[in-house]
């Protein structure tokens, strides 16, 4: 009887936890950065972010980096961000998309995967912005 409820109990934890996306993979930031460079995409001047870096745009991730691209143009690049949970995640995917409607200069493209957010500055082309999401995609 004891091995029977230990079996229920421990299925119950498994549906739970992959229910929850807790049974996914979890990623940091230096993982997207090594599938950036693995793609052969420019990943320059990786630096951490601090959450003082951020200014007015919510800082509840768990670790960051930002990278220029050179080949996009002057102060063109983007940012890594790793969460500990998908609300917050959310949160900032959603404050980059009505930041972005706010106007031209403002607009970002974002791509998530698992607890990973990429965001893009929009005046890197589509073209390229789906490549960098291609190889976040790829982990």
């Amino acid at each position: 009887m004891k091995r029977i409820m230990l079996a229920i109990i421990s299925l119950l934890s498994i549906s739970a936890l992959a229910a929850c996306g807790g049974g996914g993979s979890t990623y940091t930031s230096d993982d997207v950065i090594a599938a950036f460079t693995k793609a052969g995409l420019e990943v320059e001047d990786a630096v951490a972010i601090s959450k003082e870096d951020m200014g007015i745009v919510p800082a509840k991730f768990k670790e960051g980096k930002r990278f220029s691209i050179p080949s996009a143009g002057e102060a063109e690049g983007g940012r890594v961000f790793a969460f500990d949970n998908d609300s917050d995640l959310t949160e900032l995917k959603e404050f980059f998309g009505k930041i972005g409607e706010e106007g031209t200069i403002f607009f970002t493209r974002t791509a998530d995967k698992g607890n990973i957010l990429i965001q893009i500055t929009g005046r890197v082309e589509e073209e390229l912005f789906n490549k960098y999401k291609a190889a976040l995609e790829s982990l």
